[in-house]
């Protein structure tokens, strides 16, 4: 088995056997949030039905509170888990943020987010801030 099938491996059963916020287990469902700019999303508006644009294979996304990165404008959506590629919590050296993923503070996770709807729900998001209420 290749490195990376063992750690996908690793991430299911972290997201199969461990309770925590945001984890819907019976259901298979990451509760996710990401800060985009304007010109990402482009001509969606706050409020909007959840829609889809364009987004890649390895995109950071947070899973606790929010992280703002980039812009300002908070969407969230609801990952199945076999599109969960990698979780902070596997950090070599917690919150050092020393391999892939940012630290504690980003509380990361990289999904596979090609053709997943999320909703546009808040302008000017700062980092910190609980997404709970919008689920």
């Amino acid at each position: 088995m290749d490195t990376k099938a063992m750690y996908q491996s690793a991430v299911q059963l972290a997201l199969e056997n461990t309770d925590f916020h945001n984890n819907d287990r019976e259901n298979r469902l990451l509760r996710i949030c990401r800060t985009e700019s304007d010109d990402v999303l482009n001509n969606i508006k706050l409020g909007d039905a959840p829609a889809v644009w364009k987004r890649g294979a390895c995109e950071s996304h947070s899973v606790f509170k929010t992280f703002k990165y980039l812009g300002t404008n908070l969407t969230v959506g609801e990952i199945p888990y076999p599109l969960v590629q990698g979780i902070y919590f596997f950090e070599r050296v917690p919150d050092s943020g020393d391999g892939c993923f940012a630290g504690d503070n980003e509380n990361e996770v990289d999904i596979d987010a090609r053709g997943i709807p999320m909703r546009f729900v808040k302008k000017n998001t700062k980092s910190g801030e609980s997404f709970d209420i919008f689920f």
